[in-house]
């Protein structure tokens, strides 16, 4: 009976490591927005969410840019010399 029961445990144990391992990411955002909506009920507004979407779309688009150049190896500096150089161009498209 305690070796079933022992089984069982290592089983949901196993079950709940695959899915930290598989979607984390996915599990820490749905907890750092629980957290946000339970601190701020206001926070869930439509207008609220397409005002953080608004303010994060450009530095979005220029990450998945350079996430594309950097896939593609187009990258012509090397990274311990130019990302002091990178980190302002991107400022800058920002408006900083």
């Amino acid at each position: 009976m305690i070796a079933v029961e022992s089984r069982a445990e290592n089983r949901a144990l196993e079950l709940l490591k695959g899915i930290w391992r598989n979607y984390s990411v996915l599990v820490v955002f749905v907890g750092i927005i629980g957290i946000c909506a339970i601190a701020a009920p206001r926070f869930l507004r439509m207008d609220n969410l397409l005002n953080i979407l608004r303010n994060t779309s450009t530095v979005g688009a220029i990450a998945l840019g350079m996430t594309f150049v950097i896939i593609a190896g187009a990258s012509t500096c090397p990274a311990d010399r130019c990302s002091p150089l990178r980190a302002r161009s991107s400022s800058s498209c920002n408006g900083w």
